[in-house]
């Protein structure tokens, strides 16, 4: 395979690696019939704020996913008992999601697998790197996610010339 100098572009890289850890997790998960996206909706769901039921908005945007993407995760998380949905009392419009008594038991099945396999991701760093990690993504994640409304030529220091 041919190397270019596009692939030591840090937005590929965290692409990749974020592909490689997310199926390396759902496979983690497998044996137990979970999924990542399952774990990170039942984690969602614990969130106190998230006690009385979430609408599926909201939830949506905790997860960082879009709302009809959500829907179907929790269609199949329902159809197993863990999530339960109601209509909001007050805005028929809204759908509220609590995490049932099942989906409480099994997130605390799936935490002790989800511990297992963050200490065995961290295991292969050091820990300088266990401490500078998680401050560099999060740096990353905002500057990529700035809601300040500025456009992305305005954000950037990066300029492209005109090909004209």
């Amino acid at each position: 395979m041919v190397e270019s100098k596009y692939d030591e572009f840090l937005g590929r890289h965290l692409a990749l690696t974020h592909k490689v850890v997310h199926e390396w997790v759902d496979r983690v998960l497998a044996p137990h019939s979970a999924s990542v996206t399952d774990w990170i909706v039942l984690k969602s769901l614990q969130r106190p704020e998230a006690a009385a039921g979430v609408s599926q908005r909201e939830l949506a945007g905790w997860m960082g996913i879009e709302p009809p993407t959500v829907i179907r995760h929790l269609d199949r998380l329902e159809s197993a008992g863990l999530v339960a949905r109601r209509r909001d009392e007050r805005d028929r419009r809204v759908v509220r999601v609590t995490m049932t008594a099942a989906g409480r038991r099994r997130f605390e099945q799936l935490a002790v697998v989800m511990s297992a396999a963050d200490a065995e991701l961290r295991s292969q760093l050091t820990s300088r790197e266990l401490e500078v990690l998680p401050r560099a993504l999060e740096k990353l994640h905002a500057y990529a996610s700035a809601a300040d409304g500025a456009s992305e030529p305005e954000r950037s220091s990066v300029h492209v010339a005109d090909s004209r």
